[in-house]
């Protein structure tokens, strides 16, 4: 259930800001990538999207559930999930603006812009 939103949370950024996400499972993973180069800003709210969003919702959610352990479980799970998303930022904060990103199977590259 929380790898499912937290996925589909990815490709939804970054549909709304007019690129395809391509969802896809290769056990034990589930993942959105896109087949094309993307802004770094784009990039990093795509990344950033399911820690945030889903995190704000399971925390503020938490005192009103009846199963107080399900949005623990809910909490850890997306967090954990969150952990390479919040690595490639990482790597990618040190970067100029206008540099362009694309995921790839081992990573990411980056294109810095022209000079």
């Amino acid at each position: 259930f929380v790898l499912i939103l937290h996925e589909g949370l990815h490709g939804l950024v970054g549909w709304l800001f007019g690129h395809k996400p391509i969802f896809g499972v290769q056990p034990p993973l589930v993942f959105t990538t896109f087949d094309v180069r993307i802004p770094r800003g784009h990039f990093i709210a795509v990344a950033l999207a399911p820690l945030v969003v889903l995190d704000a919702v399971f925390v503020t959610t938490y005192p009103l559930d009846v199963f107080p352990v399900f949005s623990n479980l809910c909490f850890a799970v997306n967090t954990m999930g969150a952990v390479g998303d919040v690595w490639i930022v990482w790597q990618l904060v040190g970067h100029e603006r206008g540099t362009w990103v694309q995921d790839t199977k081992s990573g990411v590259e980056v294109w810095k812009p022209a000079a």
